[in-house]
């Protein structure tokens, strides 16, 4: 049998190496292959020469750079490369039945049965719950059983298999003929009053016993003084030692203090030499302090020195091996249910990411003949293709809207997936759109469809929100950066103030911030940033989402780097109609985030109806000192790389100077805004703010604007906006709404290849989709703004161009579409949304 331990780091002198090494080598001798994995090289190289086996899988530059994902990662190239074993032992830390689990999920073929193996509760290492991803439990006593029983499924398995304490058999120590020998071990400390009570107990037998003290500490002569002052002379005092037993050449009893772990291996230690363990305290199976006087007497009748060793057979490092490999071999299978694991903590992206892809991609395929089954083996095993594929003849196209991921059994071999399939026929215009269970089987690593059951025809929901009596109207702003909620709250109708409750909240996580967006009859959202059941708490709550910008960024599941695709569908699931740019914004908008078409609304933004009014003067006058009229002014307003509050990075650019490019000259770019009388204003995006708020050095003509200064002002970017000349951006979405003016905008994609690849665009073509000149040195972003300068309508007509494409609207009137499409449904009491 192939045996793997399974570390995460052990530096090669601790007491879990000595018994790994016994441990591997026990198994070794019995005709396993034993091998030992954890991610990087001990500090002690010499525990590496007496292993059987040890390998390293490690992904990163050391230890304190290594994440779960990482870590599985790892651990999967490094079974890939040495081949899957029959069993794997997760040694000391839960985390790494998760790391394990997810890692053989992706190997082709059967999976080997996973063991817990602990050195401490659970609690002591983190990542409790990810004890539930083992197949069973190797538990060394009660205390360490109760804990697992606390995580694990109550059906799993738990193997008692002992402590391994003692590594070999030890001689036994001779009891003094004449006087008892009493002796205490451990560290020197008033604390708890542990030396008080041994002199207590002590003192009345001195005459007729010894007393041996080994240990150091901080309070050996305090301790000593109070032996003095409590009449005691006769004890010999030792120092501590790294083997306390070679100063122990006799021995009565051992005296212990029960309050410590340390006390347990010190009683197996003397137990296995056949001497008496005394405890301070109660013990039902041990004498007490209390009973020092009737040892020293000899009316306490000792049990012989063979009988205490065998008390501590079950602590020989050979028993528990020998329960180890029992446990190792058992074949017995007990099956546990299909289940998901609700934590999202422990939940592997990847694996879940993976099950949906399959489940869309599959339900999503039309295949209209025999010969194209082939590709259809991609989405669904062999056993749906034989039983139940049929060609279609008719022209179809299928859709799925809001997959869920509804369970996973806990070793990732069987899914549950539930979506909205649509089905349009073209040539018929008609289409049925059902609800859909698909069942979803791993088949050597990779998920495939097994069934797909139609569960129920899809039904519009009805609205019960009636204008009679005061309703309540919410607006959720995220922050001033081009929110649509700010712009609809200036137009609002007479008819909207007159028949609700309106109020625009600023978002936040407080519980009043809560109650209020749970009690609205209708919420209105920017970015689907809502993340409750509505059903939960008001089922008949009517929820527009403005979104907040045109996608050139891919996003949900065209993300590259999206880790939480499961959770999409419980957030797009309440939200009632989304506003749309276009056909086309609308068509990218169900690509990422698989909504119902249904649920789409062509409107326009509203926070393009205030980039189309006439500009604020006064806000950069106030703030930067900047009159408009005698300066011309260019906006730098670059997308986030990375997120503060949750370690999100799509790139790692170095942002030193205000572009991020490899070599930039302050000075000289200062120069060259003095030379053309230009103002730069630089606007980070909200997320990004605050990881660089500090982080540059404004000159005269550089001014960095923020979010709180906007809403200081109580005031939007998009008011400000139309004051901008210019517009440098890299892959913000803002230039799609800037198109609107008809004016320059130069691109900066100084990490272009890195974004790519981690995150990704939903447009086919970067450079098809960015109507400026592309920049990513200096000397090009300067020779592009004297460019735009002498011409401004330079690129005009690629603008117009995509202008056209992106924005069916192109006037002022966006926030009266909206309002009049809210009236619309809140007027009908019965009106299906």
């Amino acid at each position: 049998m192939i045996i793997d331990f399974a570390l995460i780091y052990a530096d090669g002198n601790g007491q879990l190496e000595q018994t790994l090494t016994k441990t591997a080598g026990l198994l070794s001798k019995s005709g396993h292959h034993v091998r030992i994995f954890q991610s990087y090289r001990p500090e002690n190289t010499e525990w590496e020469s007496v292993l059987p086996e040890i390998h390293y899988y490690g992904e990163k530059s050391g230890l304190e750079y290594e994440n779960p994902d990482s870590l599985i990662e790892g651990y999967t190239n490094s079974l890939r490369h040495h081949g899957k074993p029959d069993v794997i032992v997760a040694v000391r830390a839960p985390l790494l039945n998760y790391v394990c689990r997810t890692a053989v999920a992706q190997l082709h073929g059967s999976a080997p049965r996973i063991y817990s193996w602990l050195q401490g509760v659970p609690e002591e290492y983190g990542y409790e719950e990810a004890l539930k991803f083992a197949d069973r439990h190797l538990v060394m006593n009660e205390q360490l059983e109760e804990a697992v029983q606390r995580y694990a499924f109550q059906d799993q398995w738990l193997h008692m298999i002992g402590e391994p304490i003692l590594q070999e058999k030890h001689d036994i120590i001779p009891r003094p003929a004449d006087k008892a020998h009493f002796i205490s071990v451990g560290e020197l400390s008033l604390f708890d009053n542990y030396f008080e009570q041994i002199f207590t107990a002590f003192r009345s037998v001195q005459h007729k016993a010894h007393l041996t003290i080994i240990g150091e500490g901080s309070d050996k002569v305090a301790i000593q003084d109070m032996a003095l002052q409590m009449g005691i002379e006769t004890i010999d005092w030792k120092d501590a030692a790294e083997d306390i037993w070679q100063h122990v050449e006799s021995a009565t009893a051992i005296i212990v203090n029960g309050n410590y772990e340390e006390s347990h291996f010190l009683t197996i230690e003397a137990l296995s030499r056949g001497i008496l363990t005394v405890v301070e305290g109660y013990s039902e199976d041990l004498p007490s302090l209390d009973d020092l006087s009737a040892i020293a007497d000899g009316a306490y009748e000792l049990p012989s020195a063979e009988t205490f060793q065998a008390m501590v057979q079950p602590y020989y490092i050979n028993t528990v091996v020998d329960n180890l490999e029992n446990a190792l071999s058992d074949e017995s299978d007990n099956e546990i249910p299909l289940q998901a694991i609700h934590d999202p903590q422990y939940l592997y992206y990847k694996v879940l990411n993976d099950i949906l892809t399959c489940a869309i991609d599959g339900a999503e395929s039309v295949i209209h003949t025999e010969e194209e089954i082939d590709y259809i083996a991609s989405f669904f095993t062999q056993r749906y293709i034989m039983e139940e594929f049929k060609p279609i003849e008719a022209d179809v196209t299928r859709q799925v809207a809001f997959p869920k991921v509804e369970s996973v059994d806990y070793n990732y071999t069987k899914a549950s997936v539930r979506l909205l399939l649509i089905q349009q026929w073209v040539d018929q215009n008609w289409s049925e759109k059902v609800y859909c269970r698909l069942e979803l089987i791993n088949k050597a690593g990779t998920w495939k469809i097994d069934q797909l059951h139609r569960e129920a025809p899809y039904r519009s929901e009805e609205l019960s929100v009636s204008t009679t009596g005061r309703k309540k109207l919410v607006m959720v702003a995220r922050n001033s950066s081009g929110s649509n909620t700010y712009a609809m709250a200036k137009h609002i109708p007479d008819l909207i103030q007159e028949s609700f409750d309106v109020e625009l909240l600023q978002q936040q996580e407080t519980q009043e911030f809560q109650e209020k967006v749970k009690a609205a009859d209708v919420l209105i959202i920017t970015e689907a940033n809502i993340k409750h059941n509505k059903k939960l708490y008001n089922p008949n709550q009517l929820i527009i989402d403005t979104w907040h910008g045109f996608p050139l960024k891919a996003m949900g599941f065209q993300d590259k780097n999206e880790q939480n695709k499961h959770v999409l569908a419980d957030r797009w699931g309440s939200i009632n109609y989304v506003c749309s740019y276009s056909d086309f914004f609308s068509d990218l908008m169900t690509r990422c985030f698989k909504l119902n078409p249904e649920h789409i609304q062509l409107t326009g933004a509203p926070r393009n109806d205030l980039l189309l009014q006439r500009p604020d003067t006064h806000f950069l006058k106030e703030e930067f000192d900047i009159d408009p009229s005698e300066s011309r002014m260019i906006f730098f307003m670059p997308t986030y790389r990375q997120v503060a509050h949750n370690d999100r990075a799509d790139t790692n650019l170095n942002r030193d100077n205000l572009f991020g490019m490899e070599s930039f000259d302050n000075d000289q770019f200062y120069d060259f805004l003095e030379k053309e009388n230009l103002e730069l204003i630089v606007k980070l995006h909200p997320a990004e703010e605050k990881l660089f708020l500090n982080h540059f050095e404004m000159q005269t003509r550089v001014h960095l604007l923020t979010d709180e200064m906007l809403t200081r002002y109580g005031m939007d970017l998009y008011e400000i906006m139309p004051l901008a000349d210019m517009l440098i951006t890299d892959y913000s979405s803002i230039y799609f709404d800037y198109l609107l003016l008809d004016k320059p905008i130069i691109f900066s994609p100084v990490d272009l290849q890195s974004y790519q690849q981690n995150r990704g665009f939903i447009l086919d073509s970067y450079t098809n989709w960015t109507p400026g000149p592309k920049v990513t040195t200096q000397e090009a972003l300067q020779d592009a703004l004297s460019s735009f300068l002498e011409n401004s309508s330079w690129y005009a007509a690629e603008r117009k161009q995509i202008r056209d494409q992106v924005h069916h609207f192109q006037d002022s009137k966006s926030s009266d579409r909206v309002w009049k499409f809210i009236q619309e449904k809140i007027s009908a009491y019965t009106q299906p949304v």
